[in-house]
């Protein structure tokens, strides 16, 4: 484990780049917590489909009809959270969404990369909606593009881009904590030890 905080950012985010190309790896899921209507926080996880560590900046897919949609388009403020039980590390942003939809040219390319297995998870009914048994159809064919169409008009992305990473290592009986802000354009403006 490294000492310095240029290092241990770097590393972080290389976890994080790692996590978008490894299924099974920690990070591959985060936990997305927005703000409800009711002002309370909704946390769900998320697959991690991109990180960029120039614009300090994450991707996720969903589907517009979900909650989550909705909460961000109300308010775009969030946070992020990931642990990674090997290396003992947690990750926690604070940030901002930014909210592509179905008819923008940037999703539409987002959706052109996906497998037609995921394309199908988009075209069934809007999440969270009552069944009145459990889904419990097996595919054992791959969909084909006819039927994953009706997922496109339903599909978008959330560009995430974090304003504070709360770097977190905890071993145990030796706790570091480290901090840092992001600018604008997501250089780190600012990185300090801070109390565990």
């Amino acid at each position: 484990m490294t000492n310095t905080l240029n290092a241990l950012h770097t590393q972080a985010w290389q976890h994080l780049n790692d996590a978008v190309l490894q299924p099974t790896h920690a990070l591959h899921y985060l936990a997305l917590s927005s703000i409800d209507p009711q002002g309370k926080p909704q946390a769900r996880l998320l697959v991690l489909r991109a990180a960029d560590t120039q614009t300090a900046s994450l991707e996720f897919h969903t589907d517009i009809r979900s909650t989550k949609w909705t909460e961000l388009q109300t308010n775009p403020q969030l946070s992020l959270l990931g642990y990674d039980p090997e290396h003992r590390i947690q990750l926690r942003f604070n940030g901002t969404a930014t909210l592509f939809g179905p008819e923008t040219a940037y999703t539409q390319q987002a959706w052109q990369q996906l497998s037609v297995w995921t394309r199908h998870s988009y075209c069934g009914g809007p999440p969270g909606y009552e069944l009145s048994a459990p889904e419990t159809a097996e595919m054992t064919a791959p969909p084909d593009a006819a039927t994953t169409a009706v997922g496109k008009q339903v599909f978008g992305v959330i560009q995430f881009k974090a304003d504070t990473l709360d770097w977190f290592h905890h071993p145990r009986g030796a706790l570091r904590r480290a901090l840092f802000r992001y600018g604008p354009a997501g250089s780190v403006q600012s990185a300090n030890w801070i109390r565990p």
